[in-house]
């Protein structure tokens, strides 16, 4: 809920952004609901929930990128050379929108990573950025059918770079909690 006002608040900031606050509801509501979720779980062992938070997060994600759902067939051209060369269109827009849209993509992919690699140790970099890449694959297809939305290949690129980087910020986490160099490094209090 405070990121998200936070994230609100910074909004007033750029012209031609609406501010709202359903999105900070929305953040508390979602956060107090799967904090319950947690708490009442009767196992020891959360790991039972990353699928349910993996459905959740990519039914989130198509809501977003399928937004309006009115899928109908693409119009002519349907091969155009700017769709299938990576970072094509944002390298002739000089916009901050650009940049912004291939981050927020990398961004919105981050916390599969991250479900990923808290799934199972075992979980590769190789395999997260298949699983990164077929999913935001799927859904620049789907992109496809809508009217108003344009597929583009930087995004697929974008999708897998982002649920790598949260499978890599996972391995991170985990390793400055359990190594001795990282036990030491973050140690709060005094030395005895």
């Amino acid at each position: 809920g405070g990121l998200s006002l936070a994230i609100e608040t910074l909004q007033l900031m750029i012209p031609g952004r609406d501010v709202d606050l359903t999105s900070v509801v929305l953040a508390v509501f979602g956060s107090a609901l799967g904090a319950v979720v947690v708490v009442r779980s009767r196992r020891d062992d959360s790991r039972h929930l990353i699928g349910p938070a993996i459905a959740v997060w990519a039914l989130a994600v198509i809501l977003v990128l399928w937004n309006p759902p009115r899928f109908t067939w693409p119009t002519p051209p349907y091969m155009r050379l700017e769709r299938f060369v990576p970072f094509w269109s944002y390298f002739f827009s000089r916009d901050l929108a650009a940049l912004a849209d291939v981050i927020g993509q990398a961004l919105m992919f981050m916390p599969l990573g991250a479900l990923l690699a808290a799934r199972s140790w075992r979980q590769s970099f190789a395999g997260a950025l298949i699983v990164g890449l077929t999913f935001g694959f799927v859904l620049e297809v789907g992109q496809a059918f809508l009217p108003d939305r344009f597929p583009d290949i930087s995004d697929v690129v974008s999708a897998a770079a982002g649920t790598a980087m949260g499978l890599a910020l996972w391995r991170w986490g985990e390793w400055t909690r359990t190594s001795s160099m990282g036990a030491i490094r973050y140690r709060v209090g005094s030395r005895r």
